[in-house]
């Protein structure tokens, strides 16, 4: 009898918002497998466009902690009016794979996580002048 090698197997947004001054995306994983170690890819997309993070899990621990980095292109330019722009969500899933090696053998296959809002800082910019 063979036994599944994932038993359980989650993600869960740690972000409320990814704002464009820390554009990094968290998720954190959480899963019971027997393995010594599994690749996570979580994967954000707006549009169309895709950036992925691989995250590999070494040890017995049960959580850890993917991040991915959301592209500066995805905020609107700061000239934009902020009350004219619809709510920009960038839509989060994961999967994982058997390793990180590029040969995709999918241990759990795609998943969605949920959707996260891009958002500006709110205290804004102050332009300094050549002399401060």
């Amino acid at each position: 009898l063979n036994k599944p090698l994932i038993i359980d197997f989650s993600a869960h947004l740690v972000n409320k918002e990814v704002k464009k001054e820390q554009p990094i995306l968290r998720v954190i994983f959480s899963g019971k497998y027997r393995r010594k170690s599994v690749c996570a890819v979580l994967n954000a997309q707006l549009n169309g466009t895709n950036v992925k993070s691989f995250t590999v899990q070494k040890g017995e621990e049960d959580n850890f902690l993917g991040e991915l980095t959301i592209p500066s292109s995805w905020w609107p330019p700061l000239n934009t009016k902020a009350g004219k722009q619809p709510k920009l969500l960038v839509t989060v899933s994961y999967w994982i794979l058997k390793d990180c090696s590029g040969e995709q053998v999918f241990l759990v296959p795609p998943q969605d996580v949920g959707e996260v809002p891009l958002t500006t800082g709110q205290a804004g910019y102050r332009q300094i002048a050549g002399d401060e």
